[in-house]
């Protein structure tokens, strides 16, 4: 069986010849949760961008057994959904139905089979009766959810979540965390919700300044207070409580 992801000795710099990822190795399994974090320009989202070749740096990135060719390009976005920071970046479509089918019509599928699927995935998530709403009316955790409809509905394997309860209330990110919770996708979510990093991973990377840091159990990783000082971040609250 191969693994879900496979990372050897990536390195990516900028045009303006920034060095954003520095000899990168990771190994995630099948419908394995694993968590990114660091401070901001450790080069969270610049990974996450080399796992679909949205960017492509030097070194081996496989993707369920396929190298990233161009060759293989198109397959592998098949396989990985990637659903961005800001949701405004994936709903460019007057409806939510239409942002969503988006991919499937693109797909040639007929009518019946699009709206059965839309269907399927907005009940999944929450969505009923927003088929009509115009998508830019949306709360932010509406929008978000939106967008996560827009990649799940296509059947990826493998799901990538850059800083997915950013902006969100409470009620929001709850509810969003429960939905993110029932799916058997292998994950890969790179956020500062260090509380969402302990309810939803097994393991961990830490990065800074596009080097891994540490890599390792969730909880390990998130309760070494100096490790995370030291990286510019701080004990999740959780976590921080409990030493006290």
């Amino acid at each position: 069986m191969n693994d879900a992801i496979l990372i050897e000795g990536v390195n990516y710099r900028y045009p303006d010849g920034k060095i954003a990822l520095n000899n990168i190795n990771i190994k995630v399994e099948n419908n394995e949760a694993v968590g990114i974090i660091g401070a901001n320009g450790s080069g969270k989202t610049t990974l996450l961008l080399n796992l679909n070749g949205i960017l492509r740096g030097e070194g081996l990135v496989s993707i369920l057994g396929l190298e990233m060719t161009k060759t293989n390009l198109k397959e592998i976005r098949s396989k990985v959904g990637l659903v961005f920071q800001n949701p405004e970046d994936q709903l460019f479509c007057p409806t939510v139905f239409e942002d969503v089918a988006f991919g499937l019509l693109n797909q040639g599928l007929d009518e019946a089979e699009v709206i059965n699927k839309v269907d399927e995935i907005l009940s999944a998530l929450e969505l009923d009766g927003f088929k009509e709403t115009i998508s830019h009316h949306l709360s932010a955790g509406e929008k978000k959810r939106v967008a996560l409809a827009t990649v799940l509905v296509m059947n990826p394997e493998i799901l990538v979540l850059d800083e997915p309860t950013a902006n969100l209330d409470p009620h929001s990110r709850r509810q969003l965390l429960k939905i993110l919770q029932g799916l058997n996708h292998t994950k890969i979510i790179a956020t500062h919700d260090l509380e969402l990093v302990l309810e939803l991973t097994e393991k961990t990377i830490l990065l800074n300044k596009g080097e891994i840091k540490a890599a390792g159990k969730t909880k390990d990783i998130l309760s070494d207070k100096k490790l995370m000082e030291e990286n510019l971040l701080e004990l999740p609250l959780s976590l921080a409580l409990k030493k006290h």
